[in-house]
């Protein structure tokens, strides 16, 4: 009896032959695109993306060669190989389980098996893809260098309006451009200015050029109450890069100690506003059901100056019962909105039965939306509005006691949730920016204005007597 083959001897030489086609067809792609990232954004860039592209092909060359095992020996020699007489999955099988005719079959196929060699069964040589494959690939590395970066264009230096006169030999600026590049997020494109004072966007990248006669030794930026910014030289020009993070004044200074003082410049930098929120319809805060209707679409529009995202959260909070039986619950769902980033609609259906809406309660719903901004897009609460279903049978107690059972317990657990929202604010204080923990606490804020709001409505509806209700109170 012939001893059984060796798995690995037989199936490796195929294994290798896949592993460096796969290699070859994605090499190229992942040097090509690593050269379009460099070129859009520097080799740091590029760098990382051809990192993560290699990784990413060795995963996949690996996932690949799991396929040579047993089973694919078995195809393949049954195959390539008319020898074997469609018996090769007789080579791996036990001879003590075969009967007398197989093991007799078994015995013939081990020694046929050894007139071949295993580099037979490797497949071949991808010539035609992997040649296309490198065309393609130096066709795009050569894009990528000859492309301008993206967003790009030749700085187009404008003369200088400092109008400043220097004594002969003492350096002056003679030239200048003011290149802003905003947030991705605003969606702003690029732009060059003349002059030395702009109005950006904050965390826009701003990059002066600068030229200077006679050539200066030293020249920077002054910033007036801040370190100076450096200045480079680069083919024949003075350039610096900063990111505008809070408005600043400075000047140009040439680095001579006998030129005169330049003027200063001003860069504002307007801030990102948080997102805006009103309640298209229903008109008032307050709305009833109507007979038969068995679902509300409530209407909000959200605007922001650079975009509002495309999905916002919907706070549905019930109370069902009333006087001292009433009962709560909250719950959030997400809800898609429609039209321009700038200008978005968020009108959700929602469904009774399906929520467990019933007669008897309250429907309070709030939209919170969030900002394009990145990193750490800002999110702004909108007013609630209420839904009402009233009571098949409404009791026939004092106005005032209607009013104190009705609305004083969703009152007074409104008040708990600001309470719980504030507690937490204050425990994320450190965590969050200085904006984005102002924008918070406006926000709590606003709630607890509403919910004041409805406590003077109840007293006020008090003072008037039983025959006033809070709505009349406010008209009157």
């Amino acid at each position: 009896m012939s001893a059984p083959i060796h798995l690995e001897h037989w199936i490796a030489p195929a294994r290798r032959r896949q592993q460096a086609n796969d290699a070859l067809l994605s090499a190229p792609m992942a040097l090509a695109i690593a050269a379009l990232a460099w070129r859009v954004g520097g080799w740091m860039t590029g760098a990382a993306v051809l990192i993560a592209g290699v990784s990413l092909a060795l995963l996949v060359i690996r996932h690949r060669s799991r396929r040579f095992d047993r089973r694919w020996l078995t195809r393949r020699l049954d195959a390539i190989r008319a020898d074997m007489e469609d018996s090769a999955a007789l080579l791996f099988a036990e001879p003590h389980r075969l009967g007398p005719i197989q093991q007799l079959q078994q015995d013939r196929i081990l020694v046929r098996l050894d007139a071949g060699a295993p580099d037979a069964l490797a497949g071949d040589w991808r010539t035609k893809p992997i040649a296309s494959a490198w065309a393609a690939g130096i066709l795009m590395v050569a894009l990528a260098l000859v492309w301008p970066a993206s967003g790009r264009r030749p700085v187009v230096l404008s003369p200088s309006a400092e109008n400043i006169s220097a004594p002969p030999g003492v350096s002056r600026l003679i030239a200048q451009n003011m290149r802003i590049i905003p947030p991705a997020y605003t969606g702003l494109p690029m732009r060059d200015e003349a002059k030395l004072d702009a109005r950006v966007p904050a965390g826009s990248r701003i990059e002066w050029t600068l030229r200077f006669a006679p050539q200066a030794s030293d020249p920077r930026l002054a910033i007036v109450s801040g370190s100076p910014i450096a200045l480079h030289r680069q083919d024949g020009e003075w350039v610096a890069t900063q990111a505008a993070g809070a408005s600043f004044l400075y000047r140009v200074d040439t680095g001579d100690a006998r030129a005169p003082v330049s003027p200063l410049h001003r860069i504002d930098v307007t801030s990102d506003a948080p997102p805006q929120v009103r309640v298209v319809s229903p008109s008032a805060s307050l709305t009833l059901v109507r007979a038969g209707q068995r679902s509300w679409s409530p209407s909000f529009e959200a605007t922001d100056d650079y975009g509002v995202a495309t999905s916002a959260r919907l706070r549905i909070t019930l109370a069902i019962g009333e006087g001292e039986n009433v009962t709560f619950s909250e719950r959030e769902i997400a809800i898609a909105g429609s039209g321009p980033a700038r200008q978005r609609r968020f009108t959700p259906v929602l469904d009774f039965s399906r929520l467990g809406f019933s007669a008897g309660g309250d429907m309070v719903v709030q939209l919170i939306v969030r900002d394009n901004r990145s990193p750490g897009p800002q999110e702004m609460r909108g007013p609630s509005i209420v839904l009402r279903w009233p009571a098949p049978k409404a009791p026939e107690s004092g106005g005032l006691q209607g009013m104190v059972n009705t609305t004083l317990p969703a009152y007074f657990r409104s008040q708990r949730q600001i309470i719980i929202d504030t507690e937490a604010l204050l425990k994320q204080k450190r965590a969050l920016g200085a904006e984005r923990y102002l924008s918070k606490s406006n926000a709590i804020g606003h709630d607890q204005e509403i919910l004041r709001g409805t406590l003077q409505s109840v007293s006020g509806w008090r003072a008037g007597g039983a025959t006033r209700t809070p709505h009349s109170r406010r008209s009157s």
